[in-house]
């Protein structure tokens, strides 16, 4: 049997996505409202690091690869302001050696997924990365959840 990949929390619920690439952004967006999330966007880090500590989100979602803050960068300052420091963090890359992976799992990102990504994958990531609460370390210990089964 199959888990429903749309959230049961009040719609509220925000997603930050930071990426240089509009598209994929658009695209994301467009899935998590799917999923029953509300969308912000961000363009560099710089950008998503400002949004993130006036917003809030309840997870975000971010690329390594990004113009004035690079996601590392951004991960590091996510950790050092209380007010952003539980918010989830998924990284969602085309840098996918396993150098870029681990410094990102450290770095304080819950889950790692790879691009070209399934959007199935990514909404079990995030519902995942929200189940653990924000506790970084404990989601990224965990195995990501076969998409199909919810196992």
């Amino acid at each position: 049997m199959g888990t429903s990949l749309r959230r049961t929390q009040a719609p509220e619920h925000s997603v930050l996505v930071v990426d240089d690439d509009r598209d994929l952004v658009r695209a994301v967006g467009m899935r998590l409202g799917q999923a029953g999330f509300r969308a912000l966007a961000a363009f560099d880090g710089e950008a998503g690091l400002a949004i993130a500590r006036r917003d809030r989100p309840a997870a975000i979602i971010l690329d390594l690869r990004m113009p004035l803050m690079d996601g590392f960068a951004l991960l590091a300052e996510l950790h050092r302001f209380p007010s952003t420091a539980g918010i989830p963090a998924i990284v969602l890359s085309a840098d996918a050696a396993d150098r870029a992976r681990l410094r990102a799992l450290t770095g304080g990102a819950a889950y790692f997924v790879e691009k070209p990504y399934a959007p199935r994958d990514l909404i079990v990531a995030l519902n995942a990365a929200l189940a653990a609460g924000g506790r970084r370390e404990a989601a990224a210990r965990q195995p990501l959840p076969d998409a199909t089964t919810g196992a």
